[in-house]
């Protein structure tokens, strides 16, 4: 945990060496002449692994750094070099359950510290600490790599460019972030994600990012969020199923009464079983917190 700036400020530089991830990234970085007078981030940090190696095999700092940079940020590891932005990482792998056979899953955690410079020194602005861990009870594939796919399909890993954007510019919080991830980065066709991209673990990590971002937004009780998760609780297509039912499940966790009507008429004119469920269980629980 970092106590205070000076102490951010001391903490090792990631290792930046080439790894090879699962999950590639959805589309190459801005060229850094693109970025020229976008703000610059210091990203400073520590990385630990339970396994017998130097340094975790997933590079976080290399991955984060790719993230900001697509975000419009520049970035820098040089402490010495002029920066107005401090994104502090500590990642920490331990050992996990055991699966059996001698194998052992890993969990991870990872905090981000958002640091803004004033008057020539850091002050910390925001942080968020998350955690990842191997599937339970089979791994979809490797012991270690799926705590990293995990991690990756959080959305506050998966959009930290943008949450950190939002930050250097003093306006949007993580609701407002999600929201506009979901409405420009739609999946499926050729607008999946902005590029195109046929990497199928990072379709993969994409679709359960923006799974879990919408439930971020329900459990956020964000009601700018609501004329989003209506357009996404309206999607017909069979492959946008789960996403429409996550975005109803949400409008039923933000509670707002308003919502009422619109669920109640959706349900009275919907034949599809399962679907009435979530819409049921959606009005239910908007009647739930009135009750309160």
């Amino acid at each position: 945990m970092v106590a205070n700036g000076a102490g951010a400020l001391r903490l090792l530089s990631l290792a930046v060496g080439l790894v090879v991830l699962p999950i590639q990234a959805d589309g190459a970085p801005p060229a850094q002449d693109a970025l020229q007078g976008a703000p610059v981030v210091l990203l400073a940090g520590q990385a630990k692994t339970w396994l017998d190696l130097p340094k975790p095999p997933y590079n976080a700092a290399v991955t984060v750094k790719t993230k900001l940079e697509r975000a419009g940020l520049r970035v820098t590891f040089d402490r010495t070099q002029s920066h107005q932005h401090v994104l502090v990482i500590t990642y920490l792998e331990t050992e996990g359950r055991d699966y059996g056979k001698l194998q052992r899953g890993t969990d991870i955690t990872c905090e981000f510290s958002y640091w803004r410079m004033e008057t020539g020194s850091p002050k910390k602005a925001w942080s968020r600490t998350i955690e990842s861990r191997t599937s339970w009870p089979i791994p979809i594939g490797s012991h270690y790599w799926d705590a990293v796919q995990n991690l990756e399909e959080n959305p506050y890993y998966y959009y930290i460019g943008e949450l950190v954007r939002g930050l250097t510019e003093g306006r949007d919080d993580a609701g407002a972030v999600f929201t506009r991830a979901l409405r420009q980065k739609r999946l499926g066709g050729s607008t999946m994600d902005g590029g195109g991209s046929q990497e199928t673990g990072h379709v993969v990590a994409n679709a359960e990012a923006r799974l879990n971002a919408i439930r971020e937004l329900g459990r956020l009780k964000d009601r700018r969020a609501l004329p989003t998760l209506w357009e996404l609780a309206g999607e017909k297509e069979e492959h946008f199923t789960s996403q429409r039912d996550a975005a109803l499940a949400a409008i039923g966790e933000i509670g707002d009464p308003e919502s009422l009507d619109r669920l109640s008429a959706l349900y009275n004119a919907e034949t599809d079983n399962g679907l009435r469920t979530v819409l049921e269980r959606a009005m239910a629980r908007i009647r739930e917190q009135r009750s309160k």
